[in-house]
């Protein structure tokens, strides 16, 4: 290569910007924290914007199609007072004595003994149920119960 080719290049070099990416090292702490940030941050996110697709479908929170907002407002206009929304288990009515309403809306899941001894303790206590269903599989959460009586 020529001294003139060379400073051309030399020139031309000069009007560049140059980028160097940096290293990135991974540490035990990144990743847990970046684990961290997925499991718990994205989805609240997502349930917020309405794009996670989980958690909206019979909300009282929800005001689509699907969504139980408007009988949240009818039942606090009508002075309810503790309306939540979804159990992980039936056995939390064992925690409730003062009798009230226990909605099951469009049931997706298959319930134990211990869940339905907990609904009918509820409704001993004086409480009352409400069944809403469509799928179908409403009617199993007495089934354990119908299996007892039946044998």
């Amino acid at each position: 290569m020529s001294q003139q080719e060379q400073a051309e290049q030399e020139r031309q070099s000069r009007g560049r910007v140059r980028f160097r990416l940096p290293k990135f090292s991974f540490t035990k702490y990144s990743i847990v924290m970046s684990l961290l940030f997925l499991i718990v941050v994205v989805p609240i996110f997502l349930g917020l914007v309405g794009l996670g697709g989980f958690g909206t479908k019979f909300s009282i929170y929800s005001d689509s199609w699907d969504g139980l907002s408007s009988m949240r407002q009818v039942l606090e206009n009508d002075g309810f007072t503790n309306i939540t929304n979804g159990m992980s288990s039936l056995s939390l009515l064992n925690r409730v004595h003062d009798p009230g309403v226990f909605a099951i809306i469009g049931p997706a899941t298959q319930y134990s003994m211990t869940d339905t001894i907990s609904l009918i303790t509820f409704l001993a206590r004086g409480g009352s149920l409400l069944v809403a269903d469509d799928y179908g599989t409403g009617g199993e959460i007495f089934e354990p119960l119908f299996n007892i009586i039946n044998t």
